[in-house]
């Protein structure tokens, strides 16, 4: 098993593009309380968690972002995903990132928040897989929960972004989403 703990952080980014950070459990769980952090002043990098079981605490982050494009935020788990932090990849001045929440079951909780902004073009957030699920490659939940929490892959500038929610069974999704372009609400 691996723990961060509140008050742990971990940064992979230089002075231009964010870096790599991957934090995998083979066989055991994963729980993040602290900080996974791969953005960029140029482009954002890449953040992987994966695990049995993989749990985002309350006020954690998992962070692609960058000044220019985003990056991409994957998270993982064999049986139970829950998310209760901040999982962003936004574009500054560039385009959102790619951000995939998946496992065979997935949490997400009230207060969670999920972002693929961008100001050239909204980002894609995948949660459960991908719609209807097309892509093979993504691990596809049998059964998806966003409570009250926020997604978003708007754009300010440019074209909105992808958001979707899925499961192979049963969804409940009681959260605001949006894939917004130029701004609009």
């Amino acid at each position: 098993n691996i723990n961060l703990g509140n008050n742990s952080t971990i940064v992979a980014r230089s002075g231009s593009n964010g870096g790599s950070v991957e934090v995998t459990s083979a066989a055991g769980d994963v729980t993040v309380g602290g900080s996974v952090d791969a953005s960029g002043a140029g482009a954002g990098g890449n953040v992987s968690i994966s695990g049995r079981n993989v749990t985002q605490e309350i006020g954690s982050t998992a962070d692609a972002s960058g000044a220019l494009d985003a990056g991409t935020v994957s998270i993982d788990a064999e049986k139970l995903t829950t998310i209760s932090g901040a999982v962003t990849s936004e574009g500054e001045f560039g385009a959102g990132g790619n951000v995939d929440i998946t496992g065979y079951s997935i949490l997400i909780n009230d207060g969670a928040t999920i972002s693929a902004n961008g100001n050239s073009a909204g980002g894609t957030i995948r949660i459960g897989g991908d719609f209807q699920g097309r892509d093979t490659g993504l691990r596809e939940a049998d059964r998806t929960s966003v409570g009250e929490a926020q997604i978003s892959a708007d754009a300010a500038a440019g074209d909105a972004g992808t958001a979707i929610v899925w499961a192979n069974g049963d969804t409940m999704f009681f959260g605001d989403i949006s894939a917004n372009a130029n701004g609009a609400v």
